[in-house]
């Protein structure tokens, strides 16, 4: 294999997993997304809950409103760990995007260079003629 078909490969390999991490960060921002989402709406179903619950003595008496507020702590537990988790997998993802990007940069700059130092010992070569 030649310098330039090993650049070209090494390229190609620095660039799929540039666009692998860019991927896997992408998912994990939108479940991130999808969490805050539930989160906001689980806030507001609590909130419109809190006058339903005010004014029905009846569920009160059973201790319906008891109920409703310990399930509606437990699943905001639940989606804050599930949310914990993933934005810890989102910070991993992006050092290892920026550990790809980084890895592509400096390939992507080496061949420029080899491509610059080719192009100028040509023209050394043909001025030399």
């Amino acid at each position: 294999m030649t310098q330039s078909s090993n650049m070209h490969d090494l390229s190609q390999v620095t660039e799929l997993k540039y666009q692998i991490e860019q991927e896997g960060l992408s998912r994990i921002a939108g479940e991130e997304r999808k969490l805050r989402r539930m989160l906001a709406e689980l806030d507001e179903k609590e909130r419109a809950a809190r006058t339903q619950l005010a004014d029905g003595i009846a569920l009160q008496t059973i201790g319906g409103d008891v109920l409703w507020h310990h399930w509606i702590n437990r699943n905001r537990n639940m989606l804050n760990a599930r949310l914990a988790n993933v934005l810890a997998l989102k910070e991993d993802a992006k050092g290892r995007l920026r550990l790809a990007f980084g890895k592509k940069s400096v390939v992507e700059r080496l061949e420029s260079d080899r491509l610059k130092a080719a192009l100028y010992a040509r023209q050394k070569a043909h001025e030399a003629r």
